[in-house]
């Protein structure tokens, strides 16, 4: 089982971003590390280029992009975060694929819980993707913020063979066809960062991503350098905010020590609104019965089967009686509709042989996924496409 972890960054340097310290909470879960890194006014490509020569550990794979920051058309709803998240993840390789933004850290004691929840799902056909819980830290490194304002999981671990594609602004995952990813609730914490820089370059990161998300409205309105949504980049104090006295990432610590400025959220005057009533009734009902009522989830939870109920592969020294030919050019998922049904087949008394004509990884993936839960024999014959010469690879499989 194969894990590849895909990211995308830019300016890191200059908008504070933990970029480093994501990259190194990847290695120990991934084989494969991608890093698209976006045309840059700083010296990211040079830190990038400079991790992957001193720390990468062989895994990782860069490759630079141009932004269309003059594209109206995309600059709104922060539509060209998951246009440049999706090229990288089209470069993963891995059955799994895990994804974090350029503020989202791993903690190390929770590897083991994402390895282990992945060697666990491999074989359960229904699970598509594992849902993390997020820590969101706010104003500060010890101010945590939990209420109905920060979404509290996300999607961020993918089967490849889900055919899954990012969507909005990149937060979260659905298939290519647009359904939502069946996901199993994971045990692990992503811990976000996103909102703890230096207050002048919290208020500089806003402006630039106004621009993302609101376009020609920011630009044909208030000063280019004047934050579109206001005061919003301020850290105040607002509903959900508490103490953190658990422990951070350790790749974070150097982070942390270096910090170069202070908020005190006891002398933060409370800031609310009329509509906030809503949020504390709200809030209240899922801290005494743990529902949150009325969250939006762009993934479908399914409960993990226990070991003991995962189909496992038959011995090969039963020779089938019949043999199924499949031709197949980059079709996963009608592939898939097609092998779902040969999994429901009562008899077991056949093998399959896939003659896959130069398809991508994505199909190589559908494809090691039904051979590890099918109980018949599966074989996977691939070449080189070269043209209509389907012909060639079908001959090779009845030569089988």
């Amino acid at each position: 089982m194969k894990v590849s972890g895909f990211t995308v960054v830019r300016n890191g340097l200059s908008f504070d971003y933990p970029f480093l310290e994501s990259l190194r909470s990847f290695l120990p879960l991934v084989d494969q590390l991608v890093i698209n890194v976006g045309s840059s006014e700083d010296g990211t490509i040079s830190a990038v280029k400079k991790f992957t020569e001193e720390e990468g550990q062989g895994k990782v794979e860069i490759f630079e992009s141009l932004w269309p920051l003059d594209d109206p058309v995309k600059k709104r709803e922060g539509i060209i975060l998951s246009e440049q998240t999706n090229p990288a993840l089209d470069r993963c390789t891995g059955d799994w694929c895990v994804y974090l933004q350029a503020d989202e850290v791993l903690h190390e004691s929770d590897i083991p819980t994402i390895k282990k929840e992945m060697e666990e799902s491999w074989t359960d056909q229904r699970i598509e993707a594992l849902v993390l819980n997020y820590t969101h830290f706010y104003g500060s490194f010890d101010i945590v913020q939990e209420s109905r304002s920060a979404y509290r999981r996300e999607v961020r671990v993918i089967k490849l063979s889900a055919d899954p594609r990012s969507i909005g602004d990149a937060q979260s995952f659905r298939t290519r066809d647009g359904r939502k990813l069946r996901a199993r609730l994971s045990d692990a914490r992503v811990f976000h960062y996103g909102w703890v820089r230096p207050p002048e370059t919290m208020r500089e990161k806003t402006v630039f991503m106004d621009k993302l998300y609101h376009g020609n409205e920011v630009e044909g309105g208030k000063a280019l350098n004047e934050p579109f949504t206001g005061d919003n980049y301020r850290y105040k104090r607002i509903l959900g905010l508490k103490r953190f006295n658990k422990t951070h990432p350790r790749v974070m610590a150097e982070r942390i020590k270096k910090k170069n400025w202070s908020w005190d959220i006891n002398r933060s005057p409370l800031v609310w609104r009329a509509k906030d009533i809503k949020k504390i009734v709200l809030d209240a009902f899922e801290k005494v019965f743990g529902i949150r009522l009325f969250e939006y989830r762009s993934y479908k939870l399914v409960k993990h089967m226990t070991s003991g109920q995962n189909i496992s592969n038959i011995s090969n020294d039963k020779m089938p009686r019949a043999t199924l030919l499949l031709t197949t050019y980059n079709a996963p998922y009608h592939l898939q509709l097609v092998l779902a049904a040969l999994e429901r087949q009562t008899t077991e008394d056949f093998e399959v042989i896939i003659c896959d004509d130069g398809s991508s990884a994505v199909t190589a993936a559908v494809i090691r996924n039904f051979s590890a839960k099918a109980k018949i024999t599966v074989q996977h014959i691939w070449q080189e496409h070269l043209g209509f010469r389907k012909c060639k690879i079908l001959n090779e499989g009845l030569r089988r």
